[in-house]
């Protein structure tokens, strides 16, 4: 299922993928670089994995998706998991920093000058998921200093 920031399925898939295949490291083999003669070619642990018609840098790029594809399957799953606060509306974690830009996600600051999906900048945190976010004109001029629910701003990123 995909929520939006990550495709679970996608990523389950490519990692059983990674998993099925011949454990790493992968090394490529070029004819020229590598050895004097033969054609160019991907060892591993359980022998060659040779190519016909594949350019220098597509074995290499191959050879070193063995171990490439498992490190970002699992930066995904790191960042994704990082990010679930934010996506549930619990700004308190570790993402919301002062001088955050946010984005405002409610349309009841009107009479303030700050409208729906204006972006601000947090300049205090507070106890209990509430921030206080400076809203600027183009020139740089403070539109709104506001004191927000973490639920009324989404990080910028």
């Amino acid at each position: 299922m995909n929520d939006g920031t990550l495709d679970r399925e996608r990523l389950t898939v490519i990692a059983a993928r990674a998993d099925a295949a011949t454990s790493g490291p992968w090394t490529p083999m070029l004819e020229g670089r590598d050895h004097s003669s033969g054609s160019s070619c991907i060892r591993t642990s359980t022998g060659g994995i040779e190519f016909d018609g594949a350019s220098d840098a597509d074995i290499e790029f191959m050879a070193h998706a063995r171990e490439d594809v498992p490190y970002l399957i699992s930066e995904l799953r790191r960042l994704a998991e990082m990010l679930k606060p934010v996506r549930q509306g619990d700004h308190a974690g570790l993402l919301v920093r002062h001088y955050s830009r946010v984005r405002l996600l409610v349309d009841k600051y009107s009479k303030e000058g700050v409208g729906i999906g204006a972006f601000g900048y947090v300049i205090e945190i507070y106890a209990d998921n509430k921030y206080e976010v400076e809203f600027s004109d183009e020139t740089g001029a403070t539109v709104a200093q506001l004191v927000l629910d973490g639920p009324e701003i989404s990080l910028v990123l």
